[in-house]
């Protein structure tokens, strides 16, 4: 048996804020913010669709990566060059 005879439990430290500060975050908040957090993933994702179907937006059509066009070749060949 492993166990230590003389063991205290000590308190855990807590950590105090300066002052008055206090992080609040209103509901209208929380939910703005996560509004927002949506609202950045489905502009990724509606990146990553376009360049993958080439449909048209910022990747023409035909040059998506399912009709084995390249769409990321411009911006990687010109863009390391200087």
């Amino acid at each position: 048996m492993t166990t230590t005879p003389h063991r205290r439990d000590l308190p855990a430290p807590v950590m105090e804020l300066e002052g008055d500060r206090h992080l609040i975050v209103t509901t209208a908040a929380g939910r703005a913010l996560a509004v927002l957090r949506i609202a950045f993933g489905l502009t990724f994702l509606w990146a990553f669709v376009d360049k993958l179907f080439g449909l048209g937006y910022a990747t023409p059509s035909g040059k998506g990566w399912v009709d084995g066009g390249d769409p990321t070749a411009g911006f990687l060949g010109k863009g390391t060059s200087g």
